[in-house]
């Protein structure tokens, strides 16, 4: 058992969720927090636009067949490390608000693709919505579902787990938008929604602490520890 775990992958965390919710701010702030805790900077000494400033540090993957590349990066955080997936944004409502009537449809089945492959691959999916005037969206739900009926590629991996994460809580009124979204609590979701504000840096912290408490732990790697 003490073997198998030292040499078991680190967990994979992958962000999901429909287009411009964003999840790649979400990516780059996770990343950057991360990295500032690790270096022993805090907002004391860093302003928050230094500390998440989007800037591409992660590896660029090609998926063979697909039109879209992926983004991951290793995360280390509290003695553990994960891997962060970035993907495209889903729409299963073509004819909805978030028709991306500029984007081919081999396109957006590519980015489904793709986005379905990195799920299989997935230990944790963090579906990433949000905080809207009109409260929760139709393909926000229907991801949710989609989720909870994959069958997984290879029969003998679980089905990842599901957490929800609301970004753009960045006041009192798009606090009080975001809970809207507990109605989805009784959807086969691990744990109570997370509010987050990618661009303010908001509810980073806790939402790490998340990841690191329902994905398998995979202490740091001696490359990690002496970087």
């Amino acid at each position: 058992g003490e073997l198998k775990s030292a040499f078991a992958p680190p967990a994979r965390v992958v962000l999901v969720g429909r287009p411009n919710t964003g999840k790649s701010s979400l990516f780059n702030a996770l990343t950057s927090k991360a990295e500032q805790v690790a270096k022993g900077l805090s907002h004391s000494s860093t302003s928050v636009g230094q500390l998440f400033l989007p800037h591409k540090k992660a590896v660029v993957s090609s998926i063979p067949g697909t039109t879209r590349d992926y983004n991951e990066s290793m995360v280390s955080w509290n003695g553990s490390e994960f891997v962060l997936i970035d993907t495209g944004g889903i729409d299963f409502n073509s004819e909805g608000p978030d028709d991306q009537r500029h984007v081919s449809w081999d396109m957006m089945e590519d980015i489904r693709r793709q986005c379905m492959m990195a799920v299989d691959s997935g230990d944790l999916v963090l579906l990433v919505c949000e905080a809207h005037s009109s409260g929760t969206h139709p393909t926000d739900l229907s991801i949710i579902n989609f989720l909870n009926h994959q069958k997984p590629l290879k029969p003998e991996k679980q089905r990842p787990q599901v957490c929800l994460v609301v970004n753009k809580v960045d006041s009192d009124i798009k606090q009080a938008m975001a809970m809207e979204f507990y109605e989805f609590a009784n959807m086969g979701l691990a744990g109570e929604p997370n509010f987050v504000s990618a661009t303010k840096g908001a509810g980073l912290e806790p939402l790490l602490d998340k990841i690191i408490s329902v994905t398998p732990a995979q202490p740091l790697s001696s490359s990690s520890t002496s970087s």
